[in-house]
Protein backbone atom coordinates (compact mmCIF):
# COMPACT_ATOMS: atom_id res chain seq x y z
CA UNK A 1 0.00 0.00 0.00
CA UNK A 2 1.32 3.43 -0.97
CA UNK A 3 0.66 6.16 1.59
CA UNK A 4 1.36 9.91 1.46
CA UNK A 5 1.68 11.72 4.78
CA UNK A 6 1.37 15.50 4.54
CA UNK A 7 3.15 17.30 7.37
CA UNK A 8 5.31 14.29 8.24
CA UNK A 9 7.89 16.39 10.08
CA UNK A 10 5.39 17.75 12.59
CA UNK A 11 4.57 16.46 16.05
CA UNK A 12 1.68 14.24 14.91
CA UNK A 13 2.94 13.59 11.40
CA UNK A 14 6.31 12.24 12.54
CA UNK A 15 4.58 9.77 14.85
CA UNK A 16 2.30 8.48 12.09
CA UNK A 17 5.07 8.42 9.47
CA UNK A 18 7.35 6.37 11.74
CA UNK A 19 4.54 4.00 12.64
CA UNK A 20 3.67 3.22 9.01
CA UNK A 21 6.96 3.30 7.08
CA UNK A 22 8.13 -0.19 8.12
CA UNK A 23 5.07 -1.95 6.71
CA UNK A 24 3.98 0.34 3.87
CA UNK A 25 5.52 2.42 1.10
CA UNK A 26 5.25 5.84 2.73
CA UNK A 27 6.12 9.25 1.30
CA UNK A 28 6.34 11.88 4.01
CA UNK A 29 6.29 15.54 3.05
CA UNK A 30 7.61 18.65 4.76
CA UNK A 31 7.73 22.29 3.70
CA UNK A 32 11.32 22.41 4.99
CA UNK A 33 14.26 20.73 3.29
CA UNK A 34 15.06 17.36 4.86
CA UNK A 35 16.78 14.22 3.67
CA UNK A 36 14.14 12.16 5.41
CA UNK A 37 11.09 13.78 3.85
CA UNK A 38 10.08 15.07 0.44
CA UNK A 39 10.18 18.87 0.43
CA UNK A 40 6.71 19.89 -0.71
CA UNK A 41 4.66 23.04 -0.38
CA UNK A 42 1.00 22.11 -1.04
CA UNK A 43 0.14 25.70 -1.96
CA UNK A 44 2.82 26.28 -4.60
CA UNK A 45 4.34 22.97 -5.70
CA UNK A 46 3.15 20.53 -8.36
CA UNK A 47 1.15 17.78 -6.68
CA UNK A 48 2.18 15.29 -9.37
CA UNK A 49 5.51 14.83 -7.52
CA UNK A 50 3.55 12.80 -4.96
CA UNK A 51 2.63 10.20 -7.58
CA UNK A 52 -0.34 7.90 -7.12
CA UNK A 53 -1.41 6.88 -3.64
CA UNK A 54 -3.82 4.48 -1.96
CA UNK A 55 -4.11 6.64 1.15
CA UNK A 56 -3.39 10.30 1.83
CA UNK A 57 -3.04 11.28 5.50
CA UNK A 58 -3.23 14.98 6.28
CA UNK A 59 -1.31 15.78 9.47
CA UNK A 60 -0.84 19.48 8.75
CA UNK A 61 -2.15 21.76 11.47
CA UNK A 62 -1.20 24.57 13.81
CA UNK A 63 -2.31 25.93 17.17
CA UNK A 64 -0.88 29.43 16.62
CA UNK A 65 -1.65 31.57 13.58
CA UNK A 66 0.76 33.98 11.89
CA UNK A 67 0.17 36.76 9.33
CA UNK A 68 1.45 34.47 6.55
CA UNK A 69 -0.09 31.30 7.92
CA UNK A 70 -3.66 31.81 9.10
CA UNK A 71 -5.86 29.07 10.53
CA UNK A 72 -8.10 29.36 7.48
CA UNK A 73 -5.16 28.83 5.13
CA UNK A 74 -3.59 25.89 6.95
CA UNK A 75 -6.79 24.06 7.85
CA UNK A 76 -9.48 25.01 5.32
CA UNK A 77 -7.59 26.04 2.19
CA UNK A 78 -5.25 23.05 2.42
CA UNK A 79 -8.25 20.71 2.67
CA UNK A 80 -9.66 22.29 -0.48
CA UNK A 81 -6.30 21.70 -2.17
CA UNK A 82 -6.39 18.03 -1.20
CA UNK A 83 -9.86 17.60 -2.66
CA UNK A 84 -8.93 19.49 -5.84
CA UNK A 85 -5.95 17.18 -6.47
CA UNK A 86 -7.46 13.96 -5.19
CA UNK A 87 -8.36 12.50 -8.57
CA UNK A 88 -4.88 13.15 -9.99
CA UNK A 89 -3.39 11.31 -7.00
CA UNK A 90 -5.35 8.19 -7.91
CA UNK A 91 -8.43 9.02 -5.82
CA UNK A 92 -6.87 7.84 -2.53
CA UNK A 93 -8.64 7.30 0.75
CA UNK A 94 -8.25 10.47 2.82
CA UNK A 95 -7.51 10.36 6.55
CA UNK A 96 -7.65 13.76 8.19
CA UNK A 97 -6.00 14.32 11.58
CA UNK A 98 -8.29 16.91 13.14
CA UNK A 99 -8.79 17.79 16.81
CA UNK A 100 -11.20 16.72 19.52
CA UNK A 101 -13.84 19.41 19.89
CA UNK A 102 -13.60 20.65 16.31
CA UNK A 103 -16.85 22.32 15.25
CA UNK A 104 -17.91 24.75 12.55
CA UNK A 105 -19.42 27.09 15.15
CA UNK A 106 -16.75 26.87 17.84
CA UNK A 107 -15.69 30.21 19.35
CA UNK A 108 -11.99 29.24 19.23
CA UNK A 109 -10.73 29.80 15.69
CA UNK A 110 -8.37 26.83 15.80
CA UNK A 111 -11.26 24.40 16.41
CA UNK A 112 -13.69 26.30 14.18
CA UNK A 113 -11.44 26.07 11.12
CA UNK A 114 -10.67 22.43 11.91
CA UNK A 115 -14.42 21.82 11.99
CA UNK A 116 -14.98 23.57 8.65
CA UNK A 117 -12.21 21.52 7.04
CA UNK A 118 -13.71 18.31 8.42
CA UNK A 119 -17.14 19.13 7.06
CA UNK A 120 -15.70 19.78 3.60
CA UNK A 121 -14.13 16.32 3.58
CA UNK A 122 -17.12 14.50 5.00
CA UNK A 123 -19.17 15.48 1.97
CA UNK A 124 -17.03 13.03 -0.04
CA UNK A 125 -16.77 9.23 0.02
CA UNK A 126 -13.92 7.18 1.48
CA UNK A 127 -12.90 9.75 4.09
CA UNK A 128 -12.01 9.30 7.77
CA UNK A 129 -11.63 12.19 10.20
CA UNK A 130 -9.69 11.37 13.36
CA UNK A 131 -10.22 13.80 16.23
CA UNK A 132 -7.55 13.07 18.84
CA UNK A 133 -7.22 14.52 22.28
CA UNK A 134 -3.69 15.50 23.34
CA UNK A 135 -1.15 13.02 21.96
CA UNK A 136 1.49 12.02 24.51
CA UNK A 137 4.64 12.65 22.50
CA UNK A 138 7.79 14.21 24.01
CA UNK A 139 7.23 17.34 21.94
CA UNK A 140 3.53 17.79 22.62
CA UNK A 141 2.42 21.29 23.53
CA UNK A 142 1.14 20.14 26.93
CA UNK A 143 4.57 18.82 27.94
CA UNK A 144 6.27 22.02 26.79
CA UNK A 145 3.82 24.19 28.72
CA UNK A 146 4.13 22.11 31.88
CA UNK A 147 7.92 22.38 31.78
CA UNK A 148 7.56 26.11 31.22
CA UNK A 149 5.24 26.24 34.24
CA UNK A 150 7.90 24.52 36.32
CA UNK A 151 10.52 27.03 35.17
CA UNK A 152 8.15 29.88 36.03
CA UNK A 153 7.76 28.46 39.54
CA UNK A 154 11.49 28.79 40.12
CA UNK A 155 11.24 32.51 39.45
CA UNK A 156 8.37 32.80 41.96
CA UNK A 157 10.10 30.73 44.69
CA UNK A 158 8.07 27.59 44.01
CA UNK A 159 4.70 29.31 43.63
CA UNK A 160 2.70 28.88 40.42
CA UNK A 161 -0.09 31.37 39.56
CA UNK A 162 -3.00 29.51 37.97
CA UNK A 163 -6.22 31.04 36.60
CA UNK A 164 -9.25 29.94 38.60
CA UNK A 165 -11.09 27.12 36.83
CA UNK A 166 -8.01 25.72 35.11
CA UNK A 167 -7.31 22.92 37.60
CA UNK A 168 -10.68 21.21 37.06
CA UNK A 169 -10.43 21.11 33.25
CA UNK A 170 -10.19 17.52 32.02
CA UNK A 171 -8.23 16.09 29.12
CA UNK A 172 -8.00 12.52 27.83
CA UNK A 173 -4.52 12.02 26.32
CA UNK A 174 -3.90 9.22 23.85
CA UNK A 175 -0.64 7.31 23.52
CA UNK A 176 1.14 7.47 20.12
CA UNK A 177 0.97 3.68 19.62
CA UNK A 178 -2.81 3.73 20.05
CA UNK A 179 -3.14 6.50 17.47
CA UNK A 180 -0.90 4.60 15.04
CA UNK A 181 -2.96 1.44 15.51
CA UNK A 182 -6.14 3.38 14.71
CA UNK A 183 -4.59 4.92 11.59
CA UNK A 184 -3.43 1.50 10.37
CA UNK A 185 -6.95 0.10 10.69
CA UNK A 186 -8.48 3.10 8.93
CA UNK A 187 -6.13 2.68 5.96
CA UNK A 188 -8.00 -0.54 5.10
CA UNK A 189 -11.49 0.83 5.69
CA UNK A 190 -13.63 2.64 3.12
CA UNK A 191 -16.29 4.20 5.32
CA UNK A 192 -16.72 7.94 5.72
CA UNK A 193 -16.84 8.71 9.40
CA UNK A 194 -15.53 10.71 12.39
CA UNK A 195 -13.56 8.87 15.08
CA UNK A 196 -12.71 10.53 18.42
CA UNK A 197 -9.27 9.28 19.52
CA UNK A 198 -8.78 9.40 23.27
CA UNK A 199 -7.05 7.51 26.06
CA UNK A 200 -8.83 5.21 28.53
CA UNK A 201 -9.50 7.78 31.27
CA UNK A 202 -9.88 11.56 31.63
CA UNK A 203 -7.34 13.40 33.77
CA UNK A 204 -7.61 16.89 35.25
CA UNK A 205 -4.94 19.56 35.03
CA UNK A 206 -4.69 19.31 38.81
CA UNK A 207 -3.56 15.70 38.35
CA UNK A 208 -1.20 16.73 35.54
CA UNK A 209 0.52 19.21 37.84
CA UNK A 210 0.84 16.53 40.51
CA UNK A 211 2.57 14.28 37.95
CA UNK A 212 4.85 17.20 37.08
CA UNK A 213 5.77 17.59 40.75
CA UNK A 214 6.71 13.92 40.99
CA UNK A 215 8.62 13.74 37.71
CA UNK A 216 10.70 16.87 38.35
CA UNK A 217 10.95 16.37 42.13
CA UNK A 218 9.77 19.90 42.79
CA UNK A 219 7.41 21.38 45.34
CA UNK A 220 5.11 23.41 43.14
CA UNK A 221 2.69 25.48 45.19
CA UNK A 222 -0.40 26.41 43.19
CA UNK A 223 -2.04 29.80 43.76
CA UNK A 224 -5.38 30.39 42.03
CA UNK A 225 -5.72 33.84 40.50
CA UNK A 226 -8.90 35.58 39.36
CA UNK A 227 -9.71 34.46 35.82
CA UNK A 228 -10.89 37.97 35.00
CA UNK A 229 -7.39 39.22 35.83
CA UNK A 230 -5.61 36.52 33.77
CA UNK A 231 -8.01 37.14 30.87
CA UNK A 232 -6.82 40.75 30.73
CA UNK A 233 -3.14 39.86 31.13
CA UNK A 234 -3.18 37.18 28.42
CA UNK A 235 -5.30 39.17 25.96
CA UNK A 236 -3.40 42.45 26.27
CA UNK A 237 0.11 41.37 27.15
CA UNK A 238 1.22 37.73 27.14
CA UNK A 239 -0.86 36.47 24.22
CA UNK A 240 0.01 39.54 22.14
CA UNK A 241 3.68 40.16 22.99
CA UNK A 242 4.80 36.70 24.18
CA UNK A 243 2.71 34.12 22.25
CA UNK A 244 5.40 31.45 22.71
CA UNK A 245 4.52 31.39 26.39
CA UNK A 246 0.81 31.04 25.65
CA UNK A 247 -1.31 32.30 22.78
CA UNK A 248 -4.87 33.52 23.22
CA UNK A 249 -6.10 30.37 21.41
CA UNK A 250 -4.20 28.08 23.78
CA UNK A 251 -5.43 30.07 26.79
CA UNK A 252 -9.07 29.74 25.75
CA UNK A 253 -8.70 25.97 25.45
CA UNK A 254 -7.42 25.68 29.02
CA UNK A 255 -10.96 25.96 30.34
CA UNK A 256 -12.68 23.51 27.99
CA UNK A 257 -12.84 19.77 28.74
CA UNK A 258 -11.20 17.69 26.01
CA UNK A 259 -12.79 14.26 26.51
CA UNK A 260 -14.88 11.71 24.60
CA UNK A 261 -16.42 8.25 24.85
CA UNK A 262 -13.53 5.77 24.84
CA UNK A 263 -15.76 2.98 23.52
CA UNK A 264 -15.68 4.53 20.05
CA UNK A 265 -11.99 3.87 19.55
CA UNK A 266 -11.99 0.55 21.42
CA UNK A 267 -14.75 -0.95 19.29
CA UNK A 268 -13.56 0.33 15.94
Amino acid sequence: MKIVVLGASGQVGSVIYSGLKDIHEVTGTSRNRSGKYLQFDPFSDDWSVLGKADVLINCVGQIAATPKSSFDRIHVLLTKQILAHRQNLGNPRIIQISALGASTDHQVEFLRTKGIADELLLQHPNVAVIRPSIICTPRTMLVKKMIMLSELARVFFGFVPIPRGFLTTQIQPIMPDDLIDLVRKLCYSHNTRIIPAVGPEPISFHEVIQILRECRHEQLKVIEVSKRFTDIVVKNFVGYLLPKIISTQQYQLLFEDNTADVETIETF
